[in-house]
Formats: C-alpha cells, structure tokens, sequence
C-alpha cells in the first residue's frame, strides 16, 4: 500500500497470524530484498528455492512488503521508470514467484485517505502536494494488480487498517486471511491473543488546515 497506511502495524499482525498456522515466517530477508530491489532475477529465484529447502519440511512463508513510494529518486516517476525498481515492480515480483513454482498472494493494505495523507503531512512540501503523490500510487497499484489478475485471478485482496484497530471481530478477521491464504492447522484464538494485546488503537481523526476534509 501507500506510505501512511499502516504497514509497521499490520504485517507484524498478519506474521502472527500465519505463525498460528505453523508457518514459518521469514520477514523481509535481507539477500532476498538486496535481490529483488535490483531485479536480479537468477539469484533472486535461486535464494527462494535454497531457503525454503533449508527449512524443509517447515511450511515457510516469505513476507515482502514495501511503501508506495519508499525512495525518493522515484517519488515522482513516471510509472515505467517505478517499474525499474524492484521494490515497486508487483507484477515481476508474481513472474519469479511462479518461476520456481512457489505460491504466491497480495495483500493490498489500505486506510482511510485523509489519515493516509495526514500521517507525514510535511511531505512532499504540503498536504495537497502530498494527496497527489499518494493518488498517483494507488493508480499505479491498481495498474500491477490489473496486470497480474489478467494472468491468474485469486491472488489479490484488499485489507483495510481499520480492520487491525478494532479488535471485537478479529476471529472473523484472522479466518478470512487465512481463507484466502489457503493455511491450515491454525489456532485463531491465540492469534488474536497476540494481536489485541499488540495493536493499538486508532487515533482521532483530526483536521488539518487544507482543502481536503
């Protein structure tokens, strides 16, 4: 998702979730980033396929995940140059997954628009400046998902931040993330221990002095 969403506390949250699943959850790993950040693609292939026989026969779940934008030489690209960036490149993300026969799934984050943009208001010079950053991102997003579901359907789902800040419905939350997930073997009540006692609440939403309200 784009900058501002929430990222920091919701991957955390689905970590947890799949490590009630029996998963083996390996979080932004370091070669793996070094290697899809440049878009190599043989010896990104090859450290999937050497770090999941490593665990074998461990269910292993990578989790990559990254800000739209998260650098700035491409904060105002336009979307072929966003594609030279492995960091942004879904669709070549899918293409090395199914290579080395590896499942593969989206989880699109997302979050009130206002808050997403008034979470780091000094960016970009001003709020609007900001906004319009950001819309352009979410556009490119939904040219990468457009893309890939043209290539398989399924794999792509949209999860909002408000849904990891009240905590009343999290058993439903957890099962429909594992539904679409495919895992198995999992303790959802234990899960959700782990999460109401990690996430924290939502902030108020207060207004900033612009045009956007």
């Amino acid at each position: 998702g784009v900058e501002g969403v929430g990222h920091h506390g919701v991957s955390p949250a689905i970590a947890s979730i799949a490590q009630s699943c029996q998963q083996h959850v390996i979080y932004e790993h370091q070669v793996l980033r070094t290697m899809l950040t440049h878009m190599n693609a043989v010896k990104f292939s090859n450290a999937l396929v050497m770090l999941a026989r490593f665990l074998s026969p461990k269910k292993v779940l990578f989790v990559e995940g990254s800000s739209f934008p998260t650098d700035k030489v491409h904060r105002y690209a336009p979307d072929d140059t966003k594609r030279e960036f492995g960091l942004y490149n879904i669709n070549w993300l899918y293409d090395q997954a199914k290579i080395v026969n590896m499942d593969i799934k989206f989880l699109h984050l997302t979050r009130d628009f206002y808050r997403t943009v008034a979470s780091h208001p000094e960016f970009d010079g001003t709020f609007e400046k900001h906004a319009e950053v950001l819309h352009d991102y979410l556009w490119y997003i939904d040219t990468e998902y457009r893309s890939i579901e043209a290539k398989e359907s399924g794999l792509w789902r949209q999860i909002k931040y408000e849904w990891f800040t009240e905590m009343d419905n999290c058993t439903a939350l957890a099962a429909a993330i594992v539904d679409f997930m495919g895992w198995s073997e999992c303790n959802l009540s234990q899960a959700c221990a782990i999460l109401r006692e990690d996430l924290r609440p939502p902030t108020p939403r207060t207004v900033n002095e612009t045009e956007y309200v």
